[in-house]
């Protein structure tokens, strides 16, 4: 990832490290990929009939 920093009128840019991102999100995706070998997933028609349900009885 890229950051660009100005000081004193002048852009300097910094090159951060992405190691802990990439394993971050390779994490991620070994999660993913358990969760879909143990089969806890639901289709998506049904994760958002759920998001909704749950939007709906929020509070206004």
């Amino acid at each position: 990832m890229r950051k660009v920093n100005r000081r004193h009128g002048g852009a300097k840019v910094k090159v951060r490290s992405t190691t802990r991102d990439t394993l971050a999100l390779l994490g991620i995706l070994a999660l993913g990929n358990r969760q879909i070998a143990e089969g806890r997933t639901v289709p998506a028609a049904e994760a958002l009939r759920r998001i909704r349900a749950k939007l709906a009885r929020r509070p206004a």
